[in-house]
């Protein structure tokens, strides 16, 4: 698989969205728009469908492709934040991203190879915690699943709802309970959790075609993704269930 553009690895605040089985769509171009429309964060769409094997098997490649890609980001000293998105089955692509740059940070600051730097962005505080009191020598790292796919081929039923997000800062899931995907109707027991089954905005939706309402969350989340954006900073650092 590709590696990640320079401008990316070369960006002090990073997103990286992975993609459903169905691939880049408008929902997916929506989201990385937006997100550059701040001019603040690089979003990049990684477009892993030609590595993604069949049903039964993309949830095992995207965590290779995301363990690849997670060691990539960790690799650039420049990186300040970064926001791991998963849409679908791509959850598991930004999961294994989010957990694979996770532990080389922290590699890299117990061999002394991580310097400190002074954060852009400031972590949502915890309640009764210092202010100022972050790491400043871990970048920032925020993940958001949208209508994720949990199940991790035949013999792994939950594998998602119990370890997505475990390692971000803060961890946030969409998801709607109306659609035929299976392992999807679920909440992550590491994320706050956003059921948009009933949302008002949902009754004007129209699936893009040869799909169905799984593709709900990715479209609210891209139509309302300034509103969105916001929510972790009204949130505690502690994002456990």
């Amino acid at each position: 698989p590709p590696t990640l553009p320079e401008d990316v690895l070369n960006s002090k605040q990073v997103a990286v969205l992975f993609p459903g089985y169905g691939g880049v769509d408008a929902n997916t171009d929506r989201i990385v728009e937006e997100i550059n429309k701040e001019g603040a964060t690089t979003a990049y769409c990684y477009d892993w469908e030609m590595f993604r094997g069949n049903l039964f098997r993309s949830a095992s490649c995207g965590i290779d492709i995301g363990t690849q890609l997670g060691k990539e980001l960790a690799s650039s000293k420049n990186i300040e934040s970064v926001h791991f998105i998963g849409i679908s089955v791509g959850s598991f692509a930004a999961n294994a991203c989010l957990d694979s740059f996770s532990t080389e940070i922290e590699n890299q600051k117990k061999s002394g190879a991580r310097k400190k730097f002074t954060p852009m962005l400031q972590p949502p505080a915890a309640e009764g915690a210092e202010e100022g009191g972050g790491d400043p020598e871990s970048p920032l790292t925020r993940a958001t699943f949208l209508d994720p796919f949990t199940s991790k081929g035949v013999f792994g039923a939950g594998f998602g709802t119990k370890k997505f997000g475990a390692a971000a800062q803060y961890a946030e899931q969409y998801l709607n309970t109306d659609d035929p995907v299976p392992s999807t109707n679920e909440p992550c027991s590491q994320c706050h959790c956003f059921d948009i089954t009933e949302c008002g905005d949902k009754d004007s939706f129209v699936p893009l075609p040869n799909d169905n309402m799984h593709s709900w969350p990715a479209a609210f989340y891209g139509l309302n993704y300034r509103q969105n954006r916001n929510l972790g900073t009204r949130l505690s650092a502690g994002h456990r269930a």
